[in-house]
C-alpha cells in the first residue's frame, strides 16, 4: 500500500461534549518551589494560568469507608478478645482470619468503587477555561471557556452540608448545557472565585472589531447616505 495514500481527518471536538480523554490519574500536580509553586496539567495553554484545582470534599469518603473501618475495629477486637481469653485459640484463630479477609475485601472495594474516582474526578478552573475530569476505565474530559459561562449558581442543601461546607456549583452555559460541580467544599468561595475569573477574563479580552465600518467604495458610501437620509413626511 502506498505511504502517500490520504488519511482520514479527525473530527472537530465540539469542546461541549465530553471526549475520552485519560490524562493520567494525576489530573493536575504542583510544581516549583516557595512562591513559585504553581499547579500545572496535561493540554494546559501557554500562559494560562491555575486558579484552582477542585475535587469532591473528602467528607464523602467517609459512609463509603464505613464497612472497610467497621472491618478494621473488628480485627482490632477479635485480637484483643483473643488476648485476654486464649483458652479457645482455634476459634479465635478463625475468627481473626474472617475479619483480615473482610479488610482486604472492603479495603480493596473501597480504594477501587471509592478512592480512586474521588481522586481521579478533578475540576481545573484557569483564567481561560473550566476542565471536568472524570472515569477510570471511560475517562473523559469536558472542557469550555469561561466566557461562554452565563450565571454561576451555589446550592448546599441540609444542615449537614451547612456544618460541613460543602455543596454543588452550577454553571449555566450558552447554549443551555448545565455542568455541575458536585459536592465540593465550600461552594460559595468557589462562586464567587469563577465570578472573579469570568469577569477578567471578559475585562481582557481584545475588544472586537467594528461590525459597521465605512465602506471604501465612494458610491456605495454616498449611496448608503442618501437613503440613511430621512425624508420629509408629505402634507
Amino acid at each position: 500500500m502506498s505511504s502517500n495514500a490520504p488519511q482520514a481527518q479527525q473530527a472537530h471536538n465540539d469542546p461541549f461534549t465530553p471526549r475520552r480523554e485519560h490524562g493520567g490519574y494525576w489530573r493536575a500536580h504542583k510544581v516549583g518551589k516557595g512562591k513559585n509553586r504553581h499547579w500545572v496539567f496535561r493540554g494546559q495553554h501557554q500562559g494560562e494560568k491555575v486558579k484552582a484545582v477542585l475535587r469532591k470534599s473528602k467528607f464523602f469518603l467517609i459512609t463509603p469507608a464505613l464497612p472497610f473501618i467497621a472491618s478494621v475495629i473488628g480485627l482490632i477486637v477479635v485480637g484483643a478478645l483473643f488476648g485476654i481469653n486464649p483458652s479457645g485459640d482455634s476459634f479465635w484463630a478463625l475468627l481473626e482470619v474472617i475479619m483480615l479477609v473482610l479488610v482486604i475485601i472492603t479495603g480493596v472495594y473501597f480504594a477501587y468503587n471509592d478512592l480512586v474516582l474521588w481522586w481521579v474526578e478533578t475540576y481545573i478552573i484557569t483564567d481561560q477555561r473550566v476542565l471536568i475530569w472524570k472515569g477510570v476505565l471511560s475517562p473523559s474530559r469536558e472542557e469550555f471557556t469561561v466566557d461562554k459561562v452565563v450565571q454561576v449558581g451555589s446550592e448546599q442543601r441540609g444542615v449537614i452540608s451547612l456544618l460541613l461546607n460543602y455543596g454543588d456549583v452550577h454553571l449555566y452555559l450558552v447554549g443551555g448545557k448545565q455542568p455541575v460541580l458536585a459536592k465540593i467544599h465550600n461552594p460559595k468561595g468557589v462562586r464567587d472565585l469563577f465570578e472573579k475569573v469570568t469577569d477578567e477574563f471578559r475585562r481582557n479580552k481584545p475588544a472586537k472589531e467594528e461590525l459597521h465600518q465605512e465602506p471604501k467604495n465612494p458610491e456605495l458610501h454616498a449611496a448608503l447616505a442618501q437613503i440613511s437620509q430621512k425624508e420629509e413626511l408629505p402634507t
